[in-house]
Formats: structure tokens, sequence, C-alpha cells
């Protein structure tokens, strides 16, 4: 895999419209920028501690040696300008980073625990397919934040 940015999500949901707006964000980035989606099944027939258990350690094994971004409610709010130079910094480790989604119990807390961060993208609860679309617009936005391109309006004061 060429990409530099992965989004590992816990989805069972096959493609609707947030999953392809999702994915058509994703396809625009490019260069370091570069990103792509992997989901795996949800554990849904386990009882939910189980479910986060096995989901969390399937999410640590595909991720392993990547820099580990996880999204859940619990993490830092960051601004587009914020996020973008963040990304910037993981991307010049030299590894892949990777965005741990979880499934509809949440993270297990062996995921947050084996993080390098934890990020929010609001402190209400979202469903998965807007979270991952959300996270896919912010990675362009941070593209082009980045390359200077016009995409992103800087915030003005009101």
């Amino acid at each position: 895999m060429a990409e530099r940015l992965w989004v590992l999500s816990i989805c069972d949901t096959a493609r609707d419209a947030l999953i392809e707006a999702g994915d058509a964000y994703l396809e625009r980035c490019r260069g370091p920028f570069a990103a792509a989606r992997t989901s795996l099944k949800s554990a849904k027939h386990k009882a939910e501690d189980a479910a986060a258990a096995d989901e969390g350690r399937r999410l640590l094994d595909k991720s392993a040696g990547c820099t580990r971004v996880v999204l859940d409610v619990s993490g830092q709010m960051l601004d587009s300008e914020q996020f973008a130079r963040t990304v910037r910094g993981w991307l010049e480790r030299g590894r892949k980073v990777a965005f741990l989604l979880g499934g509809a119990q949440g993270h297990d807390r062996s995921v947050i625990e084996q993080a390098d961060a934890v990020i929010s993208l609001s402190p209400m609860t979202l469903p998965h397919r807007l979270c991952y679309a959300l996270l896919a617009e912010q990675l362009y936005r941070a593209q082009e934040i980045d390359r200077g391109g016009p995409y992103h309006k800087a915030r003005r004061p009101i």
C-alpha cells in the first residue's frame, strides 16, 4: 500500500452515500497525504465487552507498525489548521498513520492505551459512517491547508 494515511474501521455497512462521500475525499488525497480505507467486520454476535475486545485486537493487529490515531469522544479536539499541522507532524515521523474507528461499542480500553494520539471529531455521539465521512473530508482539507490550496477558507472573526 503506497498510501501513508490509512483509515481502519469496524463497519458492516454496505456502501451508502456517507461511505461513498468519504471514499471520494480519500481519492482526492495525493502525495504524502495519499489515503485509503479498510473496513473490518464487527463482532456484533458477541457480548458487548467481548465484541469490543475482539474488534480492538483486530484494529491493533492491522495497525501494527503505524502511528495509531484513535477517534474517540474522549480525545483532543482540534480545529482544521491544528489537525493539518498535526497530521503533517505524524507524516514526518516516516511511518504510516492509521486512524482507528471503533464499532458500535466504541473502542476497547486496550486500543486507547496503545494509541499514539486520541482525537475527537465532536463531543456528540455520531454514527460510524458519518465519522468516516467527516474524517475523510478533514484529511483532504489538511492536504489542502498543507499545500496552500484554495479549498480551505481560513476562519474569519464574526
